[in-house]
């Protein structure tokens, strides 16, 4: 409910899809950074989180779906890869 997403009667495979997505791929992709230590690894996600940002405020703009839950995620999205991104940019960049 929180996200706006339904199952469709006589589509089996709608919430298969919701867990699959949310579940599984999110999942898999959160824990790879913290299984392997890798800083790009940490750095890649922290993108994605970026990406999804930059996704949502495309859609505030272009389909003028300004709504409190879609700023309150835009927010949330960027500082999460921001928090993510900050200690690991300068282990994935020496020198720099």
């Amino acid at each position: 409910d929180l996200i706006g997403l339904r199952t469709v009667p006589g589509l089996d495979h709608s919430i298969s899809e919701v867990r699959a997505t949310y579940g599984g791929v999110f999942t898999g992709v959160s824990l790879y950074p913290l299984v392997t230590g890798e800083p790009h690894a940490f750095l890649t996600l922290a993108l994605g989180w970026a990406l999804a940002g930059v996704c949502r405020l495309a859609s505030v703009v272009i389909d003028s779906a300004m709504t409190r839950f879609n700023l309150t995620s835009i927010a949330f999205e960027f500082g999460v890869g921001a928090l993510i991104a900050l200690p690991y940019a300068a282990a994935a960049f020496p020198g720099t």
